[in-house]
Parts: C-alpha cells; structure tokens; sequence
C-alpha cells in the first residue's frame, strides 16, 4: 500500500508539474491525486475509525484554506483600491541597475508580509511598463522571483510552507526570523549581483500609469483612501502572528477578526465617499475574484499528503 501511495503522489505531482504542457489547471490533477490516493488507503486498511478521523484530518487542512482566503481577500481588496498602485509610484532610481536593486529588496520585505506570488505579479506587472526591452524584462522578472521567493521563506506569513509549519506549531516568528533571515538575504543578493552585471546603467523610463482604469482611478480620485486601505490592510496581515501569540489561538482565527475590520472599514469609506457599486469596492467583491483554484489545488495537495 506505502509503494502504491507513494507511487501515485509521484505521478501526481509530475502531472501537476506539467500543467502549462498539457493546458489543464494543477488544481484538476491535486484532486484526483487526493481522491484515488484516500480511496487506495481506505480500501487496503479497511479501518473502521476511518470515518472519525476524517473531520479532524479535513479540519487542520481547512484551518489553512481559510487562513489563505482570508489572505488573498484582503490582497485582493488593497489592489482593487490602488494600494499597490499607490507603492510602486514612490520607486523611483537614476538608471536601471540602481532600479534593478530597488526592486528586488523591494520584492524581498513585500513577499515577507503578502504572499510571494501576489508579489511578483504586481512587481512583474509594474517592470512591464517600464521596460520596453522583452530581455530586460526577462531579467528583472527573474530577480524578482528570486527576491521574492526569499523574502516569504523568512516570514511566517510570506509563504504557503512556511503558514503550514508555523501553524502546526513547527516553528515559532521570532526563531524562524533570527534564523532565515540572513540565509534568505545571501539567497537573494548573489543572484541579484551576478544579473546586475547583465543591465545597463541606462536612464528609466517613466511609470505610466492610465487614471481612468479600475485601482488607478480610486488611487488619483481618492489616494487618502488607497493609502489608508495599504496601511490598514498590511497591519491586517502583520496582526495575525502577534494575535497567536498573545492568544494562542489558530492563525485562521486572527485572519478572520482582520478582514472583518478591513470589511467593516470599507463599508463605512464606500458610505462616506459615495464610491460607485460599479467600481466593486466591497470585500464581498473582492472575494469573488481570488484564485480559487489555487486555494482548491492546496486542498488536493495538502490532502494527499496527509494520506501520506
């Protein structure tokens, strides 16, 4: 049975490995894998408490699916109100190289308090309109994958691996900060020297941003309120590790009191600035657009892992 399981997890992954070849979406591929691989393990075992452990094996997985809602919800929320806008227009640099820098210990703090990929599709998203060269692009897109892959290893919160284990109790903030930290900084600055050798020291273009489309127009009609809904939502994620260790309760719980605040907060700003429905500045609207296959794709890894 151990052979078959282990065997299945491989193909599985390979499967999910293989999702931009094949054109199928890796959540399609984790939810079969999790199926075949619980129905494999209850079939061999035929256990009769299999049934009893099953709410307690779903429900420390389900602690982690709504930490990530909570998470996206409220990422999702502060682009929607040009949060993010708001940031990237405030970097500036000389020339490239310097920008180049910029960017990726930019990357690196960001990813430790979002998630790294939110991360690298805003950062990605702003070299995009800075860089008309496709090879530049090519570069500072790979640095910023590297800075902001390193900057949620360090964090608590900054990375789906490092949730799990610091949820579970495997880990603690402050150790796995003192800890990661620096290793996490080397990771990133080697790479990033070694592809600055690769930029010219060339002027930056300008950041051009369209007033009149979605983020950008509450951000230029109401940037009181893109900064507020920035701070308020980035203290919202900073909150959850220090609600777990004042109460030691479940981080899912922390995330939710959050976007409660941030939800009630919006109501009260949409009342007072008479934002237009049709801009969907609601949390409720802001839940409708997370990537919910990739919260089901966690749900079939985490899962099959726990058939494991």
């Amino acid at each position: 049975m151990i052979i078959t399981l282990v065997i299945l997890f491989v193909i599985g992954y390979l499967l999910i490995a293989l999702e931009h070849p094949l054109k199928v979406n890796k959540a399609t591929f984790a939810l079969i894998m999790c199926g075949v691989m619980w129905s494999v393990y209850a079939l061999t075992t035929h256990d009769p408490e299999l049934g009893e452990k099953m709410p307690t094996i779903l429900g420390e997985t389900a602690e982690i699916l709504f930490f990530l809602i909570g998470a996206m919800t409220i990422v999702e929320h502060i682009d929607r109100y040009g949060g993010f806008s708001f940031i990237t227009e405030k970097i500036t640099a000389k020339n490239k190289r310097r920008l180049m820098w910029v960017l990726a210990f930019f990357a690196f703090f960001m990813s430790a308090v979002l998630d790294n990929m939110t991360t690298t599709i805003i950062m990605v998203m702003m070299i995009r309109r800075m860089m008309p060269d496709q090879k530049e692009r090519w570069i500072f897109a790979g640095v910023i994958v590297l800075a902001a892959n390193a900057g949620g290893a360090w964090s608590p919160i900054g990375d789906v691996t490092t949730i799990m284990l610091w949820m579970a109790d495997k880990v603690t903030t402050v150790k796995l900060i003192i800890n990661l930290l620096l290793p996490s900084l080397v990771s990133m600055i080697v790479p990033l020297a070694i592809a600055s050798r690769w930029i010219k020291e060339e002027p930056v273009h300008q950041l051009h941003i369209n007033p009149d489309h979605g983020p950008q127009q509450i951000a230029t009609e109401f940037p009181g309120v893109s900064r507020a809904m920035l701070i308020l939502g980035v203290a919202g994620l900073l909150f959850v590790p220090i609600f777990k260790s004042v109460t030691h309760l479940p981080p899912y719980l922390g995330m939710m009191f959050s976007l409660g605040i941030i939800w009630c907060f919006t109501e009260i700003i949409i009342s007072r600035y008479h934002i237009d429905p049709k801009f969907g500045g609601r949390v409720s609207h802001a839940m409708r657009h997370i990537d919910m296959s990739t919260i089901l794709f966690f749900l079939g890894i985490l899962m099959s892992v726990s058939a494991l």
